[in-house]
């Protein structure tokens, strides 16, 4: 995978080109055409590149069209003061340095104003030339000042992103998969699936939530997904009668491999229950329906992951209409002492029930959570008290 710097060298030479073009152009703003035109006059000869605007509508027109280093606006026109003003160009355009032009004598008013519009400098009309010059040139240099700290700042970024993509490809060739035991408890607390959790031996990057973290940052969510459904599957080939949970980012819907008749997971999707996970909203997958249909062609049976956290509430049960549903840890933790927790989890074996899901409850680490489930409906758990997630053994 590659994450280049944001421009290439060409790119970079005509960014600062045309950066050192703007940081001349200054956007005056006055609806008295005579003061306009002498303050245009004064700070031409200062070598100023100078664009009038009678008001703050053409002003702003200007702005969506060309960059400014420095917009120079009136305190008083008509409906629109000057503050007003200068905060919409704030929003508009955030790298112009805006600084208020006020015919108003009184000095507190104008550091109101300067205060409350985040303006960086206010000149008083009846100041001299001198003082009208000085304050453009400190508002020029202030231009370059921020955009030599944002292309410092892009310049990190990217460094950062480098090394990161160096790290996620180092993750990437260590990924391997550990499986966790899910049990049945009717069943003698008999094996029945296990989940695949992704792992890697990679120094920089190991902890999955960081691999997954990294994934996103660097649009590899793909790349990842494909990896870990590739290990499952050759873990598969090499395992008969088991079946496997496997977690599925939303993203991962996303991706045509995924419905690929030829793709080495499909080979066992009779075996394999996915689980979508939490990190995406599922209503940034487009025709996700569809694309669950598609699935449960191609023989996978699809499970809500950790109901009871993030995202997983009832919306989701409505929109994915599982077959599989998992009860998150943070409702086990404890229930046997928690008479909440055992009311909820006892509403949702029942609704299992009536749905027909194959109802799977997480984070089970002890007896007493164990018998209180069993108690409330449940029969299939996963947790430490069983087993910690290993590698498979053959």
């Amino acid at each position: 995978m590659t994450v280049g710097s944001p421009q290439a060298d060409g790119g970079t030479a005509r960014h600062v080109t045309h950066i050192l073009a703007a940081s001349r152009r200054i956007l005056v703003v006055d609806d008295d055409p005579t003061y306009s035109r002498a303050i245009r006059r004064l700070l031409e000869i200062d070598g100023w590149d100078v664009t009038v605007a009678a008001g703050p509508n053409e002003a702003l027109t200007l702005l969506g069209h060309r960059d400014f280093a420095i917009v120079l606006s009136d305190y008083e026109m008509g409906t629109v003061d000057g503050v007003r003003f200068l905060r919409l160009v704030r929003l508009s355009a955030p790298a112009t340095v805006r600084v208020l032009l006020t015919g108003n004598s009184d000095f507190q008013v104008a550091v109101n104003a300067v205060n409350e519009g985040n303006i960086f400098r206010f000149v008083t009309k009846v100041a001299g030339p001198e003082s009208i010059v000085a304050t453009v040139r400190e508002a020029g240099e202030e231009f370059l000042a921020r955009q030599r700290e944002r292309n410092h700042g892009a310049e990190l970024r990217a460094s950062e992103l480098r090394a990161l993509e160096s790290q996620f490809d180092m993750a990437l060739s260590n990924l391997w998969m550990a499986y966790q035991p899910i049990i049945s408890h009717s069943r003698g607390g008999n094996v029945i699936a296990y989940e695949a959790l992704l792992r890697s031996s990679s120094k920089e990057l190991s902890n999955p939530l960081k691999i997954l973290d990294a994934a996103e940052r660097l649009n590899g969510v793909g790349e990842l997904g494909r990896t870990v459904r590739k290990r499952v599957a050759d873990e598969l080939t090499r395992t008969a009668g088991i079946d496997v949970f496997i977690n599925l980012h939303a993203l991962e819907l996303m991706d045509d491999q995924l419905y690929h008749e030829s793709a080495p997971l499909t080979r066992h999707a009779q075996r394999v229950v996915l689980e979508i996970t939490e990190r995406v909203a599922l209503d940034e997958v487009s025709d996700m329906r569809d694309r669950l249909k598609r699935l449960r062609a191609l023989g996978f049976r699809i499970a809500v992951d950790d109901l009871g956290a993030g995202y997983a509430g009832l919306g989701s049960l409505v929109d994915l209409e599982p077959e599989v549903v998992k009860v998150d840890m943070a409702l086990t933790r404890d229930i046997h002492v928690t008479p909440t927790k055992q009311k909820l989890v006892q509403g949702v074996a029942a609704l299992g029930r009536e749905l027909e899901w194959m109802l799977v409850v997480e984070g089970v680490e002890s007896a007493a959570e164990r018998d209180c489930l069993v108690d409330l409906g449940c029969d299939i758990f996963q947790g430490y008290f069983y087993g910690k997630p290993a590698k498979l053994a053959v």
